[in-house]
């Protein structure tokens, strides 16, 4: 009876360390977050039609050791009348970015992108000379929900 009671008390002390191990691995074993998104302005270019522009935003990963994934970047347009996305030409070739033009924002789709690079994408707008004041925000997988803002100036632009 004895050699029963010895046997379940270290079953349960054994049950009880591999529990803790069990944790301590999932512990160190979770996705690491990304901890800084950039969202900026590359260009902006006066365009000769009357009062548009193509301007050209990126969106960088700021981390050092961390790829960025299944994210989604907004950058709300409220105010400006985006017409199209243009498309970039590296090396000869026309490539489009992951955006999508929607009716006052513009939406990057980030598959993957590694630590320290930046993608970036041309809109041709319609809007007045003045400062605006973009907010965006940016949430995904492994990122959480950041906000922000960033500032077209088309008065002080050529």
């Amino acid at each position: 009876m004895v050699i029963w009671t010895i046997i379940g008390t270290v079953s349960s002390i054994i049950s009880a360390i591999a529990a803790i191990v069990a944790a301590y691995f999932a512990f160190v074993s979770r996705p690491r977050k990304v901890k800084g998104v950039a969202v900026g302005i590359e260009s902006v270019k006066k365009l000769p039609h009357n009062f548009e522009w193509e301007i050209e935003f990126s969106v960088g990963n700021l981390d050092d050791n961390t790829v960025l994934n299944d994210a989604m970047v907004v950058i709300n347009m409220e105010g400006l009348n985006p017409l199209r996305i243009i498309p970039q030409s590296h090396g000869g070739l026309l490539m489009m970015p992951n955006m999508v033009l929607e009716a006052n924002s513009v939406n990057f789709s980030i598959e993957k992108l590694k630590p320290r690079t930046k993608i970036a994408g041309a809109v041709k707008i319609k809007a007045e000379p003045a400062l605006y004041n973009l907010p965006w925000y940016g949430y995904g997988a492994n990122l959480k929900e950041m906000k922000g803002s960033v500032v077209l100036d088309l008065i002080n632009s050529r």
